[in-house]
């Protein structure tokens, strides 16, 4: 499925996803661009199922991610934007995800010390005009990624 066939998917079409529509959009093509500027997000926790609204009102509130990243071959930062401040700074570049060993955007959290001990990074990639589905994972002790959850960028609407 090409980007130009998920034209309908928005946030909230991705919230009634289950997980394995989720990963299978997030497979459906390449990385896309490194994005530029402001998003709206919305994590999608238990996507899919009736606990996702109860979690969705007993988290915390991520508002999306402020991309600085001109050049869309990367590489850029971003800070992400938490109860309407902005927080948790990151480098964005190109490299392979841990879902699947393709290419995707690499939100490198390694460098801030609020993730330091923790080793958190985000993976994107483009699924429709304006919008990105990611991932969120934690390094193991082995090295490897474990993936903690999905969470959407909407470049089409700010918050």
């Amino acid at each position: 499925m090409k980007t130009t066939a998920v034209s309908l998917i928005n946030v909230a079409a991705q919230k009634k996803m289950s997980q394995d529509e989720l990963d299978k959009l997030y497979g459906t093509d390449g990385a896309g661009p490194i994005p530029n500027g402001d998003s709206a997000g919305a994590t999608l926790v238990f996507p899919g199922t009736p606990l996702y609204d109860k979690v969705q009102s007993s988290t915390m509130v991520w508002g999306g991610k402020v991309f600085d990243c001109p050049n869309p071959e990367g590489p850029g930062t971003l800070i992400n934007k938490f109860n309407g401040q902005l927080d948790f700074k990151a480098e964005v570049y190109y490299g392979i995800s841990a879902h699947d060993g393709k290419k995707c955007i690499i939100v490198d959290y390694s460098k801030a010390p609020e993730f330091a001990m923790l080793k958190f990074r985000d993976e994107i990639r483009k699924v429709a005009e304006g919008l990105y589905l990611g991932g969120m994972y934690r390094q193991t002790e082995s090295g490897g990624f474990e993936f903690m959850l999905n969470f959407t960028c909407d470049f089409n609407k700010v918050n």
